[in-house]
């Protein structure tokens, strides 16, 4: 139990690292300029909207990534990803803000798994 409630203090502790390094993407409004995340957290949801109300209203949908048919094909973490966009965009109400919330969780999650990685290596990963 002790464990557990070393790494959930470790994961909290870069999420909130994380949420003060990127806070003035929340508060400007302003997007920084990385391409994965953008395909990830803002083009593929938008293709997955898209697709969502074309196979509704029966038009056609557009896509990023314009010739390539498939832009799924780009990253084997694409759906997750997006879909893990999409969860904070409904969360949040606000794209900017579910970007926000999604590269915080995202590079605080890589971190995490970073930190669980070294203990397989070094039986003390916090006097490290």
């Amino acid at each position: 139990m002790r464990r557990i409630g070393q790494h959930l203090a470790v994961l909290n502790g870069y999420g909130l690292f994380f949420a003060a390094l990127f806070a003035p993407v929340g508060w400007r409004g302003q997007l920084p300029g990385h391409c994965d995340t953008w395909l990830n957290g803002l083009a593929i949801p938008g293709l997955i909207r898209n697709q969502l109300l074309a196979l509704l209203s029966g038009r056609a949908a557009a896509g990023p990534l314009y010739p390539v048919s498939n832009p799924l094909a780009f990253g084997e973490s694409a759906p997750a990803l997006s879909s893990l966009f999409l969860f904070f965009e409904l969360l949040s109400g606000d794209t900017i803000f579910a970007y926000y919330l999604f590269i915080t969780a995202v590079f605080a999650g890589t971190a995490f798994g970073l930190y669980l990685l070294a203990g397989v290596w070094v039986r003390d990963r916090v006097s490290c």
